[in-house]
């Protein structure tokens, strides 16, 4: 039997730009086909999809590509992160308590987003405890890049990351991607969790200094498991690793490896992948793999089922069952009523004793959730509210963190610059500053800022406060 080949896209997005790769499968033979770029015109955005998908249509037509369904990709730049451990659980269940989990950690509306979990392969065991990462999107995002995909004739198949597909396709399944959306890692840490960390944008270029220090500070706090072993995969869709590579100090923490192999797909007639489209080829490939990437908000585990509801013919039958169950009960009524009481009051019983059990049940587990998140004490909130002001930008960072029983705080760290500094205090003294409201942060004060080293512009600094937010 002969069997047709099939295809698949993969749209790996940006803020101004689509890489688009086009993957065909026969059997166990995987063939590159072709890839492009589609760049946004001076007009152009997420903002219109109808009006964006109307032009890939005519990019697709015009390149050649003739596949219908898409795997999509989004930047790590557009995700909000949070890894948590939860206690053992499973189906509905470890899916309620991360939907609760992700409304307690994300500043947003829950209906603004869309949230997904990765967990430690191969899964949670059953009774441990295990952690997991949530990983949220705006929903408006992810909307727009399917509305962009079917105005342009294409059926979104999942939505994922371009990052984790590419970690999952690499030899030690740990990537820095270098992509139309900047400098992007995706590494594993020891208990097998992948996380993601956007490194830089790549407008304007890329300065080596700056990305070797974040790279460092990346592997440092997320993955000391790639530091140790020193050898972390490159995928360079821009071309401009080459260079790059060079110029990076010998202190990056890990030996940066250029790959063009996805040696950790199973399929045939995949020796290299094409230049500049890995990251649109890993998302093609997701489709015949789909536990590649790990995430999809197409087909989120965390989103609600809807209640289902009898259509058409299934409610005359169940409607013609129920009066024929009511005639037949009528009948035997008259000749059995006292036998008929007696197991219908046998049956309550039963019924009262199932759902005593399963009160009981439900009363242990809330008992067990509520210890596990309510009972915490009020410097988790300070932490909390001090981590929400620090600058996303990595223009200033932590470096140690006295706090008392009375709730004075003393930090210590080091910033880019002294304005980074100024700014950060702002920031603290506009903290829960709302009419009718009292700050979180008072009798805040910047004890010292020095040069931290001769040889660079960085600055050392200790500010003092006194949080009065949370309980």
């Amino acid at each position: 039997m002969t069997f047709l080949p099939r295809k698949s896209l993969g749209l790996a997005f940006s803020s101004q730009s689509l890489q688009v790769a086009e993957l065909s499968v026969a059997g166990k033979t995987c063939r590159f086909l072709r890839a492009a770029e589609f760049t946004f015109g001076a007009g152009d955005s997420l903002q219109q999809p109808a009006q964006l998908g109307k032009k890939l249509a005519q990019f697709l037509k015009a390149n050649r590509f003739s596949a219908r369904q898409a795997v999509l990709g989004l930047p790590a730049q557009w995700l909000m992160l949070k890894e948590v451990t939860v206690p053992p659980a499973s189906g509905e269940a470890l899916a309620g308590m991360l939907r609760l989990q992700a409304e307690r950690d994300f500043s947003m509306e829950p209906e603004a987003l869309i949230s997904d979990y990765l967990a430690s392969p191969p899964g949670l065991a059953a009774g441990v405890a295990q952690p997991v990462v949530l990983a949220a999107a705006l929903r408006e995002r992810i909307e727009q890049m399917r509305q962009v995909a079917q105005a342009a004739g294409v059926k979104p198949m999942a939505i994922t990351v371009t990052a984790l597909a590419l970690a999952a396709l690499s030899p030690n399944s740990n990537a820095l991607y270098f992509g139309a959306n900047g400098a992007e890692l995706a590494v594993r840490r020891s208990n097998g969790l992948p996380r993601l960390y956007h490194l830089a944008s790549c407008q304007g270029g890329l300065d080596p200094a700056q990305l070797a220090g974040e790279l460092r500070r990346a592997l440092l706090e997320l993955a000391p498991g790639v530091g140790q072993a020193r050898e972390l995969p490159v995928w360079d869709d821009l071309g401009i690793s080459g260079g790059l590579l060079e110029k990076l100090p010998a202190d990056a923490r890990a030996r940066l490896v250029p790959v063009k192999n996805f040696k950790a797909a199973a399929w045939n007639g995949m020796a290299e992948v094409s230049p500049g489209a890995a990251g649109g080829s890993a998302l093609a490939l997701c489709l015949f793999q789909p536990g590649l990437a790990g995430l999809d908000f197409l087909h989120s585990r965390l989103a609600v089922a809807p209640p289902s509801k009898l259509k058409g013919k299934a409610v005359w039958g169940a409607a013609a069952g129920a009066a024929l169950l009511f005639a037949a009960g009528a009948l035997l009524l008259d000749c059995r009523e006292s036998m008929e009481q007696v197991a219908q009051q046998k049956g309550q019983l039963e019924g009262l004793e199932k759902s005593a059990a399963e009160a009981r049940n439900f009363i242990g587990r809330f008992k067990m959730a509520e210890a596990w998140y309510n009972r915490r004490p009020n410097y988790l909130a300070c932490l909390r509210a001090l981590t929400l002001r620090l600058p996303e930008d990595g223009s200033i960072w932590a470096s140690s963190l006295n706090l008392r029983e009375d709730m004075r705080v003393v930090l210590t760290g080091f910033a880019a610059d002294e304005k980074s500094v100024l700014d950060f205090v702002d920031r603290l003294k506009k903290a829960g500053a709302k009419p009718k409201s009292r700050p979180e942060f008072a009798e805040i004060k910047i004890d010292h800022t020095r040069s931290a080293e001769a040889k660079n512009s960085e600055i050392s600094f200790s500010v003092s406060f006194v949080f009065e937010g949370g309980q």
